[in-house]
């Protein structure tokens, strides 16, 4: 099994995917792109939404 995915620098958090036999597991490319969409900051740093809001 593989994971994919991207955790809070500040707190934490973590969005995960897994990868079961014969399953698509997102690149770094898309993950960028999911993480924006639902409100993380990506850069030096990776923030949750709720972290972000605090820096």
């Amino acid at each position: 099994m593989f994971y994919s995915g991207y955790s809070c620098d500040k707190c934490g958090k973590a969005i995960e995917y897994r990868r079961e036999p014969k399953e698509w597991l997102p690149s770094k490319i898309y993950l960028v792109e999911y993480a924006r969409q639902n409100g993380w900051s990506v850069g030096k740093k990776v923030l949750c939404p709720e972290c972000r809001k605090k820096h």
